[in-house]
């Protein structure tokens, strides 16, 4: 070293514990500004990014092109919230496809574009596609239609919870396709959907222990919904009787239709069981002795 000077402590540090110290920054400001200090401290920001499980976009100017950046660097990630407030994140159909592409996609759990009104079935479907593992998706505030539903409902069977909400375009055909084959759905929330009533029964039909969110704003109070489940939980019910009354049938018939024939007890084997047994024969039975 010239001039007596010392190398920073920080500078002595080796990458992949720098990478640790970032993963911990949760402004994605800081970040860039860390990134722009020397190319040691750039390639630690890139490693950090690759140990994040989550990733929150909603708050922060993002766009396009710097949200798919930050993704393709985060090969572990999870949790993916790219929702958009009044100033944050502004994410298109462009962007999602983009994203589509990242190793993590298949391995995400959650995904989030809420409020995204620049989001259309263009951008979702690619990327549902590949979001095998996905268990929990809020797609309200965009322009989605049943095309989205469908792709959901092919390409995520882990599906646990989805949210709707102001979706207009959705319609009862693809809520059916999706409760139908999304079998471990357990909450949906369906807010300012134009969906008539008779298709929440039919839901509730395909699993009655799904949860459609909010209960009050679906129909006209809270007594009618509650009906509405009795009834279609005792319709399940007669169900699951008939179909029983009719195997029982069945069973009947196929005995009857064998013609078995129990081989006849003789008389005096009988009157010695009961003997044995201490049962008292009626009278008038064969075998019977007559008091006088």
């Amino acid at each position: 070293m010239r001039g007596g000077d010392h190398e920073p402590d920080v500078d002595r540090l080796p990458i992949d514990l720098l990478a640790q110290i970032f993963a911990l920054f949760t402004s994605f400001k800081d970040m860039a500004q860390a990134s722009s200090v020397c190319r040691k401290w750039r390639q630690a920001v890139k490693e950090s990014l690759a140990l994040r499980e989550r990733l929150s976009f909603s708050g922060w100017k993002m766009d396009d092109d710097s949200t798919t950046r930050l993704v393709l660097l985060a090969y572990t990630l999870k949790e993916l919230d790219i929702s958009r407030s009044r100033w944050s994140c502004q994410i298109s159909d462009h962007g999602l496809k983009q994203i589509s592409s990242a190793k993590c996609i298949s391995n995400l759990s959650s995904v989030s574009v809420w409020g995204s009104t620049a989001i259309t079935d263009k951008g979702l479907v690619q990327l549902v596609s590949r979001a095998a593992s996905l268990q929990h998706l809020n797609v309200g505030g965009t322009f989605i239609t049943d095309a989205s539903l469908f792709a959901v409902a092919d390409s995520c069977p882990h599906l646990k919870t989805i949210v709707l909400w102001g979706c207009r375009h959705v319609t009862e055909k693809g809520l059916l396709v999706l409760v139908n084959k999304c079998h471990k759905l357990e909450s949906i929330n369906v807010w300012g959907m134009r969906i008539p009533a008779s298709c929440f029964v039919s839901l509730l039909t395909i699993s009655p222990a799904l949860q459609i969110q909010p209960k009050r704003m679906l129909l006209d109070d809270e007594r009618k919904f509650d009906k509405i489940i009795s009834e279609t939980q005792f319709h399940k019910h007669m169900q699951r009787r008939e179909t029983k009354r009719k195997d029982g049938d069945q069973v009947g018939s196929h005995l009857s239709s064998l013609k078995v024939k129990l081989p006849a007890v003789p008389v005096a084997v009988g009157v010695v069981l009961a003997g044995v047994m201490g049962l008292q024969l009626p009278k008038g039975a064969p075998g019977c002795k007559q008091q006088h």
